[in-house]
């Protein structure tokens, strides 16, 4: 039951996401269309896909369930690095934490320091990034739901980490819309890049 109702939120999500792909550009559509590539893969395998109950800190799963034992994926193919897990990462936690609870210090801390200089390059700090939050906090901005994809690890030690978030009141007055984030994650376990 609780997987027949998680497959049809990830499908929803994912048509959600090509159509606002399609509506975007081109470079959200190749975004989108690695989203359903992961989204394909994890449903292909939600038998053999490890889902670690609560893996961002504070947060209850939907469903309930408070453990899921599922066994890993199988390596088939010559030269694949690595399955795709659902194994969080402390910094990517941190930022997602700080980014709902509208903390711009915990979003920081968990960028690598190449990712903070190319954002001070670009005219970012902590206090423009605070006062982003403050303002859309203001405007009754919220996050409704945090979907984790799957975790890729990369052959040189990074890793890629898919999630959909569903948030409500960014784009106009209480409207609800769901945002896809890409997180590159160095071997320091450092955010370097978000898409």
């Amino acid at each position: 039951m609780f997987l027949l109702r998680f497959a049809g939120r990830v499908v929803r999500r994912v048509i959600a996401l090509l159509l606002f792909g399609l509506i975007r550009g081109r470079r959200v559509v190749v975004a989108a269309a690695a989203v359903v590539a992961v989204g394909w893969i994890a449903l292909a395998n939600v038998n053999r896909l490890p889902i670690p109950a609560g893996s961002l800190p504070g947060w209850v799963p939907v469903g309930g369930s408070s453990q899921a034992t599922v066994q890993p994926l199988r390596q088939s193919q010559a030269g694949k690095v690595g399955p795709i897990t659902a194994e969080s990462v402390p910094a990517v936690d941190n930022y997602i934490k700080g980014l709902t609870q509208f903390d711009a210090k915990l979003m920081w801390s968990a960028l690598s320091d190449d990712a903070i200089n190319a954002m001070k390059q670009r005219g970012g700090s902590l206090d423009v990034l605070q006062s982003g939050l403050d303002d859309a906090k203001r405007r009754g901005a919220r996050y409704e739901d945090i979907t984790m994809i799957g975790n890729y690890p990369l052959s040189d030690g990074r890793h890629y980490l898919f999630y959909v978030l569903t948030r409500r009141g960014f784009s106009g007055p209480d409207q609800l819309e769901q945002v896809y984030f890409v997180f590159t994650v160095t071997k320091d376990g450092k955010i370097s890049r978000i898409e």
